[in-house]
């Protein structure tokens, strides 16, 4: 009898030792998941620092460029932005000399190379529009900042993007963060509509085009040559802005 309760103890305790290594099994596979997913959450955040520094860069080049080919002799209604590249239609400048002197992509101008958003980074955004011409960015001059330049029209590198996806949102607060721009999404929108806009034809407007001034409704962003809001035409699109030449 003495045997059998003994017997009976020691299968009872392996019992428990099977279920304490389970339980133990268990917990580092949840942590080992946790760190995982927060691996690969910092991975993608770097990522996106990445590309964000990419198209940073991308402005600061173009308004250098700009600089450089007004210093040559181009005046601002010259400049062009024209370039053979699908995703950089509507930006013919009839004003523009024909050698292309004054072409920020033209081998004879400023010899810069349109940048092409990756396919990848375009989808996991989210397009904001159908029309294939936003389907990058575009370079419009109807658009300013209050805080910026005088009350006229800049040039502005426009990238716009669905407020639906998750990539685009914590991509444009990254961005006002670097900038300290203090702004909620979902708290408030700037009254602007970049449904028309179009690319740069060598116009500017003495007084902003229709709904399209930062900062207005907005005062987070006055004062900033770049930042991200969502615009309230529509309700879901985030615009990400560059002024590349403030006039």
């Amino acid at each position: 009898m003495k045997h059998s309760v003994l017997h009976h103890s020691e299968r009872g305790s392996v019992i428990i030792w099977i279920l304490v290594a389970i339980g133990l099994f268990a917990a580092l596979g949840f942590a080992f998941s946790k760190s995982s997913s927060n691996s690969i959450s910092l991975l993608e955040d770097e990522q996106l620092e990445a590309k964000l520094n990419q198209f940073i860069a991308y402005g600061n080049d173009l308004r250098q460029t700009i600089k450089r080919l007004e210093l040559r002799g181009c005046d601002e209604t010259e400049i062009s932005f024209y370039n053979t590249e699908p995703t950089a239609s509507n930006h013919n400048n009839p004003n523009a000399p024909a050698d292309g002197s004054c072409n920020v992509f033209s081998p004879n101008g400023g010899g810069l190379t349109w940048l092409i958003i990756p396919e990848k980074l375009k989808r996991t955004m989210g397009s904001a529009f159908a029309l294939s011409s936003w389907d990058n960015y575009k370079i419009v001059g109807r658009t300013a900042v209050i805080g910026v330049g005088t009350s006229a029209s800049d040039l502005t590198l426009l990238f716009v993007k669905s407020r639906n996806n998750p990539t685009a949102v914590k991509l444009c607060n990254i961005l006002n963060d670097r900038y300290s721009i203090i702004y909620d999404i979902d708290a408030g929108a700037e009254s602007v509509n970049t449904n028309d806009l179009d690319g740069f034809d060598g116009t500017y407007y003495a007084v902003p085009w229709a709904a399209t001034t930062i900062g207005d409704g907005l005062t987070e962003f006055v004062g900033h040559k770049t930042g991200c809001f969502r615009e309230s035409h529509g309700g879901s699109q985030l615009v990400y802005y560059h002024v590349i030449k403030a006039r």
